[in-house]
């Protein structure tokens, strides 16, 4: 699956985040990722880029960036060709059954996000790919990185599901109380270029016996 951000900061380019994910399960061979943008001129750009790369691991993910060239709402689509067991696949931005499959929308924004002295966007719920389970899995930090530099944030916090962050490396479906998941998440924010805050979306019961979600 593929997807953009909303909107990219003057001069910027606009990220394509390309995500596999469960190809343990599903090997592949990824050929190419190619890019259609519809300018709001109506003229219609095609990009191509070449991966030529087997896949095999749990979760996959590559970053590819154009120049806007033109400001304003750009229309982007995304086409995954390859092979599924040796058969030749193409999926337009996502294979998920229930999705649209539409396009992106994003605004390659003429003006930069209105600050005053001393002010700091940032995004403060967020899920990256350390939520992972039957549900819902989000993007891996690296990719998250990238675009939320070219949105134009100066940082944001990793809210991630309280019952993902406690699982074994290797399954979602089973608890590790020595926490590697969350130790692993830890090592990886420290490590980054960026300001990112570490925290946790944490499930708990209610007193009416609802399941509620605590940031």
């Amino acid at each position: 699956m593929a997807d953009v951000p909303f909107r990219v900061e003057p001069g910027a380019p606009v990220p394509v985040v390309c995500i596999l994910k469960d190809a343990h399960l599903y090997p592949v061979h990824l050929d190419r990722v190619s890019l259609r943008v519809r300018y709001p001129s109506g003229r219609v750009r095609e990009l191509k880029f070449r991966v030529d790369e087997d896949i095999s691991q749990p979760l996959w993910y590559r970053v590819f960036r154009f120049d806007p060239e033109e400001l304003g709402d750009l229309k982007v689509e995304t086409f995954f060709y390859g092979l599924r067991r040796g058969r030749p696949f193409l999926v337009r931005n996502d294979n998920i059954r229930t999705a649209s499959h539409r396009p992106f929308w994003v605004l390659a924004s003429p003006h930069p996000l209105p600050k005053m002295k001393g002010w700091h966007y940032g995004d403060a719920h967020f899920h990256s790919s350390y939520t992972r389970d039957q549900a819902e899995f989000g993007a891996p930090l690296g990719a998250v990185v990238e675009v939320a530099k070219a949105l134009g944030l100066s940082w944001f916090a990793v809210t991630d599901h309280s019952y993902d962050l406690d699982d074994r490396i290797d399954s979602y479906l089973e608890s590790d109380p020595d926490l590697p998941r969350w130790r692993e998440f830890l090592s990886e924010v420290e490590g980054l270029d960026f300001p990112v805050l570490a925290g946790e979306e944490v499930s708990c019961g209610s007193t009416k016996g609802h399941n509620i979600h605590l940031l």
